[in-house]
């Protein structure tokens, strides 16, 4: 089997150790190009690129959802991980990027942590204050959320059917990777809260 692996969540998930434990485990490539890298290889910053990107009528969104769609129609196996990741293969979406194919996802995952715990793991990571994160993580779901709605019609808080929700509270990112390995090797489709 040669799966295509759909990887989402909100910042301080997972998402990229998960997409790259389960590319690794699997031996497919992966793709987790996001609005961080992006500011990279512009030269700026997260921040300020992400400002820019309430106000430019979507250019910014659609470079990185476009790249992303490229990616997993070239690829006959990937992981995909990125905060739009499982919806990439939506009409609503595809049809805003111009896309001439549609990816094909076998399997869709959403990393589900609630905001206090992603603001500390954020925190920890960028070694922040807490209450800096907490604010900026809030913020930054929210713009998000308002972003890809006004975009793509896209509620982020309701996953697409068939998606594989993971509590990564609960779980470190060994296990959620397993989790997301043993799906596919079992080829669990149905939805299921783990």
């Amino acid at each position: 089997m040669a799966p295509r692996i759909a990887i989402s969540g909100k910042s301080g998930c997972g998402a990229t150790t998960a997409t790259r434990l389960v590319s690794e485990a699997l031996g497919i490539p992966l793709y987790n190009f996001t609005i961080r890298d992006l500011a990279k290889e512009r030269g700026t910053t997260l921040e300020i690129l992400q400002r820019k990107a309430l106000s430019d009528g979507g250019a910014i969104d659609y470079e990185i959802d476009r790249r992303q769609v490229n990616f997993a129609v070239s690829e006959s196996a990937c992981v995909v991980g990125t905060r739009l990741a499982i919806w990439l293969d939506d009409k609503r979406v595809l049809s805003k990027l111009g896309a001439l194919q549609e990816p094909e996802f076998d399997f869709k995952f959403w990393l589900s942590t609630p905001l206090q715990e992603r603001a500390k793991r954020i925190a920890q990571r960028e070694s922040r204050q807490y209450s800096e994160a907490l604010a900026a993580t809030q913020k930054r779901d929210e713009e998000n959320a308002q972003r890809y709605s006004r975009l793509y019609g896209i509620n982020v808080d309701s996953l697409p059917f068939g998606t594989v929700e993971i509590d990564t509270t609960t779980h470190n990112a060994q296990q959620v990777s397993r989790i997301i390995i043993d799906c596919v090797e079992k080829k669990t489709l149905r939805k299921l809260k783990v």
